[in-house]
């Protein structure tokens, strides 16, 4: 499991953006076997202005 967190500049609107996410990987005999992918989707979108609160 790694957490993360993501900082960058969107392209078009030049805003700026921290979004933290979580990644899972599932080893068995030595292969991965499955992934899982968690990221705050809601937050980037927030931040970006993409999301308004009712």
């Amino acid at each position: 499991m790694d957490e993360y967190t993501s900082r960058g500049t969107h392209t078009a609107s030049g805003r700026r953006y921290e979004v933290t996410g979580m990644d899972m990987v599932h080893v068995r005999d030595g292969r991965v076997v499955g992934h899982r992918a968690l990221r705050d989707n809601t937050a980037m979108d927030r931040q970006l202005a993409l999301h308004q609160d009712p």
